[in-house]
């Protein structure tokens, strides 16, 4: 239902006052950012205005509130049909007639769409939001080293929640091209990150917890023009800070890097396929997570991700490969740490969280191939800082990365980086979304068969070219290098008031419609009946009763 000023301006629209209705359309997003109907009819002033990056952004953010607004669906597909990019709308439209299939201008336009033709990715992604091709080599070329250019004044805050090295790693070589950009990290913990900034406060009381984040946040807010948040945080815990920064003109990203677009039962759903079960899909995320991400998708520019979010887009390349050149390895194998017995086919495996990596399954198979006679060894990297880690790592002759998720992590990245080929649940999807990688596919049924032919390609010298083949990937495919020009252009499109290329994800979107309708997926039901919690070394966790049966 469209507030009162909405509806004062949808008057004004229709006396021809279209300045003034522009104000009440504006004053109504101001006073609740979630009023498709004002965020609608901004677009549409502006696309009559040929103001087309602006149209586009209202009406971007009118559909990332509620892609089947039809409004805002006919009104963005008239823009992307006016300049000649209706084919990026096609699954957006086809949500469209799935709720309303008696709407003819629907149909026309969803023919229309086909017939262009529109790049997905896989059935989840649905819409283009704006037309810009993130991935021609001109929008970016411009942008590195380049001190007298958009982002010359500005400064960059990557913060608050280190995972992986990845704040770290992508301000140091941010930095290396001129852009002002510091990392921050609030949380230490047994990996011992390090960022510029390092608030350390996960051991401290919350009362001064609190003091340390607020002083932080208050000068950060004032200081930053531009705020890369990570792991779905933002400066404050509760996110309250986001529409403050909104509201400055700040501009708003977020990286989803793992759990915080993963319920723990999605992993456990991959860990019991993995197992060879087929239990009924569960949520992706959780019902906080649901929550966490609704106020993110009202304030954030740019989502920045590749599983259940509501938008966003894949940025590729994460691992510093240049930190794991063969002249490391070797000088790892020269302090002679392990004595390796030439016979035997070493296996490392190091999960940072053992649950989520699947590691009581993966181990407990390892031991069954050892009691079965074949000639392994287990590295298994537990609690050590990355520094110690990496001088066991060099001593496997494989990886064995993990089975909860569908793909492989930085982990499985710096091993082919260190030519060590790598053994990971990699389901179709990932297959398709990372073009293939040459990882060894790994199911509990294959997984004796998988052992004993890394065996076989160890002594017969085949392991050698698959290390190559890994090593050549990982540079190619995988290096932050490769991501570094991508987050330089989004800035400098974000501080030129330009609209990003996102896409809608439509899975996200019907799960959440099945929460708000009280859907109970059959998920706990099955995996309690067939066992499949004792197959995973793990208790029956207390869920929501709401959610699952």
């Amino acid at each position: 239902m469209a507030t009162k000023l909405t509806t004062e301006g949808e008057a004004l629209v229709a006396e021809g006052n279209v300045a003034e209705a522009r104000d009440r359309f504006l004053a109504a997003v101001k006073d609740d950012p979630q009023d498709k109907e004002a965020l609608n009819n901004l677009g549409v002033i502006a696309f009559k205005e040929k103001q087309i990056d602006h149209a586009a952004r209202y009406f971007s953010q009118c559909l990332s509130i509620d892609p089947f607004y039809l409004d805002g669906v006919l009104n963005f597909c008239e823009l992307l049909k006016a300049t000649d990019n209706l084919g990026g709308a096609e699954n957006l439209l086809e949500m469209a007639a799935t709720r309303y299939p008696e709407n003819e201008e629907v149909k026309l336009l969803l023919g229309e769409a086909q017939s262009c033709g529109a790049p997905t990715v896989d059935g989840a992604v649905t819409a283009r939001l704006v037309q810009a091709d993130a991935s021609s080599p001109e929008s970016s070329a411009t942008l590195t080293k380049d001190p007298s250019g958009p982002l010359a004044d500005k400064k960059v805050l990557h913060a608050p929640f280190e995972i992986a090295g990845c704040i770290e790693r992508i301000t140091r070589h941010l930095r290396q091209d001129n852009v002002n950009a510091t990392s921050a990290n609030y949380y230490d913990s047994w990996l011992q990150y390090k960022c510029d900034v390092n608030l350390n406060v996960s051991n401290m009381s919350p009362e001064d917890r609190n003091r340390a984040i607020d002083k932080f946040a208050r000068e950060a807010i004032d200081k930053y023009d531009i705020f890369h948040f990570h792991f779905a945080h933002s400066l404050y815990p509760d996110l309250r800070d986001l529409k403050e920064l909104r509201e400055k003109g700040k501009k708003i990203l977020f990286s989803f890097w793992g759990s915080d677009a993963r319920g723990v039962e999605w992993i456990m759903y991959q860990q019991a396929r993995f197992l060879g079960h087929r239990p009924p899909r569960p949520y992706a995320i959780t019902r906080q997570q649901y929550q966490i991400h609704k106020a993110i998708n009202l304030y954030a520019d740019v989502l920045i991700g590749l599983e259940s979010i509501p938008r966003g887009i894949w940025v590729r390349g994460f691992a510093d490969t240049a930190q794991w050149s063969l002249e490391g390895k070797q000088a790892c194998l020269k302090k002679n740490l392990i004595t390796r017995d030439p016979k035997k086919t070493y296996f490392v495996h190091a999960p940072s969280n053992q649950f989520k990596k699947g590691s009581a399954i993966l181990m407990r198979l390892l031991k069954e191939c050892r009691d079965e006679g074949m000639p392994i060894e287990v590295l298994y990297v537990s609690q050590l800082a990355p520094a110690k880690a990496r001088e066991i790592y060099a001593y496997g002759d494989y990886a064995i990365d993990q089975v909860g998720v569908g793909t492989y992590g930085l982990f499985g990245v710096e091993m082919m980086c260190w030519e060590i080929p790598v053994l990971v649940y990699h389901t179709a999807l990932f297959d398709r979304l990372r073009g293939n990688p040459p990882v060894i596919h790994i199911t509990k049924e294959n997984f004796k068969s998988r052992i004993e032919r890394c065996i076989e390609m160890k002594n017969n010298g085949e392991i050698d070219e698959l290390g190559a083949e890994s090593r050549k990937w990982a540079i190619e495919k995988e290096d932050v290098t490769l991501a570094i020009p991508e987050y330089m252009r989004i800035y400098r499109d974000l501080v030129e008031g330009k609209q990003i290329l996102q896409y809608i994800n439509r899975a996200w979107y019907e799960e959440e419609s099945r929460l708000q309708r009280g859907f109970k997926s059959e998920f706990y039901r099955y995996m309690i009946e067939h066992n499949v919690f004792e197959e995973l070394s793990v208790e029956v966790r207390e869920y929501d009763k709401d959610l699952y049966y």
